[in-house]
């Protein structure tokens, strides 16, 4: 990582001095660049620790699409919880109606032939789960039907199959918490407000998480709404119990649903209505940052109204067509910025593939280059190689470029630490074997891990927001 600090030390004794948006103050370069051999080792600083656990599970939250912190959180990683903030007070709280839906009947039998569904296999503990959805659902002998199927639950015509049941709820949204902690998640249609199993409306939830039968709503002391359908999160941005909560909301619900509001320890609770009719979501939940990097690289709005998952469209082009000269995926989507709690630093990335290896370049157009360029360097060179473990490549080069490229002034004193301490070996990477890959978009953090990771310590430094 000699090149990085290489970089440090030309903005240190070349910078501009100059104002920025947090009122911190920089000194400044505009346009580097560094180039690393992915080959000759995996470019983590060793000059201070970087926390590789943050790095590997931010990079599965971008590839999943996700936007909101809760997964970082619940995976032990804060980087982002200085952006999430609380919506201006003028914004009108954006909700939606539960969309009727007509029930699905089901005719057939409760058998799960051509399964795979030997004793103790995923899929066959899969199988049950998909006999007992059904029967709840559908059969009146079944002990619970009476509070599924009497009360019009049913399940979308796409799993009434039992081998398309099994496929899809591994790809929904905690199943990795299922897989690690088989019987403490069930599948819950109630997350989202809906009365119907299906992909679009089920989630792995932990049975110790109450779920409300609908949205509750809580004003905070300076003035603001925010809807939750998680006792969990509400918990934490309140600091009540979750079961001050539970039992509030459980015992209060019939007056709410009246129009009545409640108070406790100083909170209010307000019905979640709109129009007369109970409002089931809303769609900017707690913890939500707006259509920042997942979004833009998986689920990118098109104006004629198509959705475009560009990094699935990229790889597909490596593997079919790898001279490609558009092998690009971007976040800087100009129509959305406004609607983000940050504008994307590192906003554009391209690959290229020659001699069986595939190589990277990101631009960053803004680059805190001691606390997050380290991060973000790490964070690509990973990228490349999951993304050419996927595509049946081997590892070039990772080139980063930036372009305004600055150090904090409250940082001076921390990169001139870092300046005197000599480089180590750099570590090694290794990702799952090839033949239990999952697949880049259903990878788990147990299939990436690292060895001969000898760093200095850290070294601390605020955060400028």
């Amino acid at each position: 990582m000699k090149q990085y600090l290489a970089l440090m030390r030309h903005v240190l004794t070349n910078g501009v001095d100059k104002h920025d948006r947090t009122g911190t103050g920089t000194r400044s370069v505009f346009g580097a660049q560094m180039r690393f051999n992915l080959s000759e080792g995996f470019p983590l600083l060793t000059t201070k620790r970087v926390h590789f656990h943050s790095v590997v599970h931010e990079l599965l939250w971008f590839l999943r699409g996700d936007t909101n912190v809760r997964y970082l959180q619940e995976n032990g990683v804060r980087i982002w919880n200085e952006w999430r903030r609380p919506w201006p007070s003028n914004r009108p709280l954006v909700c939606v109606e539960p969309r009727p839906r007509e029930r699905v009947p089901y005719n057939g039998d409760y058998s799960f032939a051509g399964v795979n569904a030997s004793a103790g296999s995923v899929e066959g503990k899969l199988a049950a789960a998909w006999k007992n959805m059904l029967r709840r659902c559908y059969d009146p002998t079944a002990h619970n039907y009476k509070h599924y199927g009497a009360k019009g639950a049913s399940v979308c015509k796409h799993w009434h199959d039992a081998s398309t049941f099994i496929r899809d709820v591994q790809n929904i949204p905690h199943w990795e918490y299922k897989l690690r902690n088989w019987n403490s998640f069930e599948l819950d249609k109630d997350y989202w407000g809906a009365n119907h199993y299906s992909p679009d409306t089920c989630i792995w939830l932990p049975k110790s998480e109450n779920v409300p039968n609908t949205p509750f709503g809580i004003v905070f002391p300076d003035g603001t709404e925010q809807w939750f359908l998680s006792y969990a999160e509400a918990a934490e941005q309140t600091g009540i119990s979750k079961t001050s909560l539970y039992r509030f909301v459980s015992e209060g619900l019939p007056s709410m649903l009246k129009g009545a509001t409640k108070r406790v320890a100083g909170w209010e609770f307000i019905p979640h209505r709109r129009d007369g009719s109970l409002v089931r979501r809303a769609l900017v939940p707690a913890g939500d940052l707006g259509p920042v990097y997942g979004k833009q690289w998986r689920s990118w709005e098109a104006v004629d109204g198509r959705i475009i998952d560009q990094l699935s469209d990229v790889i597909n082009q490596i593997k079919t067509n790898p001279d490609s000269r558009r092998l690009i995926v971007s976040a800087w989507n100009v129509g959305e910025l406004d609607q983000m709690a940050l504008p994307p630093c590192h906003l554009l990335f391209q690959f290229y593939v020659a001699h069986g290896r595939l190589s990277c370049q990101l631009y960053q157009r803004s680059a805190d280059l001691f606390l997050g360029v380290p991060f973000n360097i790490a964070s690509y060179a990973l990228l490349t190689h999951l993304i050419a473990h996927e595509c049946g490549l081997g590892v070039g080069e990772f080139v980063w470029t930036g372009g305004d490229v600055h150090l904090y002034s409250n940082h001076f004193g921390q990169a001139k630490e870092q300046l005197i301490r000599e480089p180590r070996d750099l570590p090694d990477l290794h990702l799952s074997d090839r033949r239990v890959w999952p697949g880049v978009f259903k990878l788990r953090a147990s299939n990436i891990w690292l060895e001969n990771y000898d760093p200095y310590p850290a070294i601390k430094a605020p955060v400028a927001v």
